[in-house]
């Protein structure tokens, strides 16, 4: 009865240890903002036609640890570079992020600014409103919400989406615990979603975790969008397109849209 006692003694610590490390996973699954996470991504800043084929490429990371008005923040770091640079240094951008009941702050120690990246509060419906977009009295909506298992991920996780909605298009997929899959950490933050500049996230990971890929996207939500009186469409390269597929990520009018 003694040694009885005694296994299950030893067996119970470690079988809670074991759940708590399942639970401190699950916890974490959907956190975006950790250290040591990158996004890595693909950036064309023109939309001049002379200019389709000058890529830039970033990988961003968060690191340490810093509380600011409340909130924890990560630091910033990044690395840019283009087709044939050799590998660069990461470099501090002062700009730093933190997350708090379902939101994405930064905080921008030159202009001593805290603002609001992504809401994953929001329900289907609601608005998003940038700084830029309130000057000019402009709003995106969250046209449709899913919880969604991306292929590339390594967990397989459910994650909540915010599909992101300007003048009827969806132009940005959210993600909870990657962020964009256009803009990455950035969202539709200003200075980021800009007109003419094409952002791409390539990639989202975390030690040797994926969380997302951009060939390996899945769960489209089906809302098909009429192409009658609109502009040329071209593909992400800027070539011309003259039959757009379903599903397929294009530009129009200099900003990018999913066809449904």
């Amino acid at each position: 009865m003694k040694q009885v006692l005694l296994i299950v003694l030893l067996i119970l610590p470690t079988s809670l240890y074991a759940q708590e490390q399942v639970a401190n996973r699950n916890s974490n699954a959907n956190n975006t903002i950790l250290s040591g996470k990158h996004w890595k991504m693909s950036i064309r800043g023109s939309m001049d036609p002379t200019k389709y084929n000058i890529w830039s490429y970033e990988d961003a990371e968060l690191r340490g640890d810093t509380v600011i008005s409340g909130i924890r923040f990560k630091e910033l770091y990044k690395k840019t570079w283009t087709d044939g640079d050799n590998d660069q240094p990461f470099v501090f951008t002062r700009i730093y992020f933190g997350e708090e009941n379902g939101k994405i702050y930064k905080y921008n120690s030159l202009l001593n600014t805290i603002s609001v990246v992504f809401d994953f509060t929001l329900k289907e419906g609601d608005t998003f409103q940038t700084s830029e977009m309130e000057m000019f009295g402009e709003k995106a909506v969250v046209s449709a919400v899913s919880e969604t298992i991306l292929n590339g991920s390594t967990d397989k996780t459910p994650r909540k989406c915010l599909y992101i909605s300007w003048y009827g298009e969806v132009i940005d997929i959210w993600v909870e615990g990657v962020g964009s899959l256009t803009n990455g950490l950035y969202g539709m933050d200003d200075g980021y979603f800009s007109w003419g500049c094409v952002m791409q996230l390539m990639i989202c990971y975390k030690d040797n975790e994926v969380l997302y890929e951009y060939e390996n996207m899945t769960d489209r939500i089906e809302q098909p969008v009429s192409l009658e009186g609109k502009g040329q469409i071209y593909d992400l390269q800027g070539r011309r397109v003259v039959s757009p597929q379903r599903g397929g990520l294009y530009i129009r009018d200099g900003r990018k849209f999913i066809l449904r």
